[in-house]
């Protein structure tokens, strides 16, 4: 408990600076409006689902969920798992991260965590945010305005937070974190990664098999800009770091 207190702190306070960046040591990153990090994540985040949710409530109603799942109480139980699953990530990620005395919310780094849950994944909060919190809210809020919105919060953490963050260790720890980008994944262990990648192939095939009972009208209209929405808009944004991940790995490989 006392993580997660130090957690929600270190939250705030940075909640109460992040509009302008401050300046900063040069072993920490600064987050805010000209910073290296222009907008600090968690209100990115808050942006992007309140975006999606302003939508929902002003536009005609477009859900991704078939009837059989759109049960309220199934909702509030994945609402709730999201939360959980995100929570503890989040203790086990602040544990590492202090045992190194710094934090994830962009304190000043002296060294990297490299065990515990720092040994299957790089990034694992940015990693559960994208693949299971925001999935999850997303089917209980049941609107494709939020999934929509919350790719863009995806799209942020992947191709602007990350690779800033990891230019940033690298440049201020050197040899050790290109050694331990060698061994660990940016974001998920590779039997997982294959798994998503298997489940986007899957998709994507699913979606060409149905697309004469789209263009015949046996399926809503509404629903084929669902399915293309989640297979490609998302599809894009989760292969993508895969294969700059696979690329990174192998120029690292030649430059050793």
């Amino acid at each position: 408990m006392d993580i997660i207190k130090l957690f929600i702190v270190s939250t705030a306070e940075r909640w109460s600076s992040a509009l302008q960046a401050a300046p900063t040591s040069s072993d920490q990153l600064s987050v805010g409006l000209g910073g290296d990090i222009p907008i600090f994540p968690p209100i990115f985040v808050l942006i992007c689902l309140l975006s999606g949710i302003l939508l929902k409530l002003v536009l005609p109603k477009i859900t991704i969920l078939p009837s059989l799942m759109n049960k309220t109480w199934l909702r509030y139980l994945v609402f709730f798992t999201g939360f959980v699953g995100f929570g503890l990530t989040i203790q086990a990620t602040e544990a590492e991260l202090v045992s190194v005395k710094t934090s994830a919310n962009f304190q000043p780094v002296k060294a990297i965590a490299t065990s515990g849950i720092f040994a299957y994944s790089r990034n694992p909060i940015y990693v559960m945010g994208s693949v299971w919190l925001t999935p999850c809210l997303c089917i209980a809020l049941n609107s494709l305005y939020v999934v929509f919105t919350m790719s863009f919060m995806i799209a942020y953490l992947v191709f602007i937070v990350i690779p800033t963050e990891e230019e940033f260790l690298s440049r201020q720890i050197g040899a050790a974190y290109d050694q331990y980008l060698l061994r660990t994944p940016r974001y998920l262990p590779s039997f997982v990664s294959g798994f998503v990648i298997f489940t986007f192939v899957a998709h994507l095939a699913e979606f060409f098999i149905k697309f004469k009972l789209f263009k015949s009208g046996k399926q809503k209209k509404t629903s084929m800009f669902v399915h293309f929405m989640m297979t490609f808009a998302w599809g894009v944004i989760y292969w993508m770091p895969f294969e700059r991940d696979a690329e990174e790995k192998k120029m690292r490989k030649k430059k050793n």
